[in-house]
């Protein structure tokens, strides 16, 4: 009796860790950041259809452009490639915008996708100051390349911050 209680009490922290785990890799914030990352490979596909239906214009550089067109027909200013709810910039937890458009037409864009719960999308703040910063979720950026980067544990400011110092997924 004695030996079985000393084993119990020996194996229960170790799957208390092991719950913990589980539960951590299968969290509403994973399925989260894994929809932001599906959300920014749609950006990336979408962006190359634009830039080839509008040559003169090259990629588009708001995410509306990509949206949705009442009429459901392809225009430069609503091009029907994304959904609704993402071309509004919001999407499973995250918030996406398109920055550092180059070129006429354009060649080159960066979007980052941040978590809603780091920022109240206040640009006048810097993203440091706000005090519901919650350092376990990550970042993610991606560019014209379709390379998807993650930026943890780190803040980064803009979409170009995110892809010289995240990690390439």
């Amino acid at each position: 009796m004695q030996k079985k209680f000393i084993i119990a009490v020996i194996l229960a922290p170790v799957l208390f860790v092991v719950m913990l785990y589980i539960l951590n890799e299968h969290s509403p914030r994973s399925h989260s950041e894994a929809a932001a990352v599906g959300s920014l490979r749609t950006i990336n596909v979408s962006e190359s259809l634009y830039a080839e239906q509008f040559p003169t214009l090259g990629f588009a550089c708001a995410l509306n452009k990509l949206g949705p067109n009442v009429e459901h027909k392809s225009t430069s200013d609503a091009a029907d490639l994304i959904d609704p709810t993402l071309s509004d910039g919001t999407k499973s937890d995250y918030h996406f915008v398109i920055q550092n458009c180059i070129g006429t037409p354009v060649k080159k864009y960066q979007v980052i996708a941040v978590p809603l719960r780091w920022s109240k999308w206040d640009w006048v703040k810097h993203w440091w100051n706000d005090p519901g910063l919650r350092p376990s979720e990550r970042f993610f950026c991606t560019d014209e390349k379709g390379v998807i980067v993650s930026a943890h544990n780190n803040i980064p400011e803009t979409a170009e911050a995110c892809l010289k110092n995240g990690i390439v997924l």
